[in-house]
């Protein structure tokens, strides 16, 4: 069974949960905008993702007392923040990837 890999928005997210220990949906998508100014993630696709994380056990949400009661703040759960590790060292082996070529004529 393949390891699971957060993809490059839920890691994103991951470790933007993981640094400020609790985020409303809004203020995620306002520290994505902040973090990565030319990359776009509207609060409708953190919400989606969000909800997925937490489906996956990557994310908790708690409610909170919001005007309309519907607020929520998220935060990585332990399997989240193992998952991030996971996930930096796959991208990272990624990005060194380098085969040397085929030595055989053809």
């Amino acid at each position: 069974m393949p390891r699971p890999i957060a993809n490059p928005t839920e890691l994103r997210l991951l470790a933007l949960l993981q640094v400020n220990k609790g985020l409303t949906g809004r203020q995620v998508a306002a520290a994505h905008k902040d973090a990565l100014p030319n990359e776009t993630l509207s609060q409708a696709s953190a919400y989606t993702s969000l909800r997925r994380m937490v489906d996956k056990g990557w994310a908790k949400a708690s409610a909170t007392t919001g005007d309309d009661g519907r607020l929520r703040v998220f935060r990585a759960t332990a399997k989240g923040a193992k998952l991030l590790g996971a996930s930096r060292e796959f991208y990272g082996d990624l990005a060194a990837f380098e085969p040397e070529p085929l030595l055989e004529d053809f």
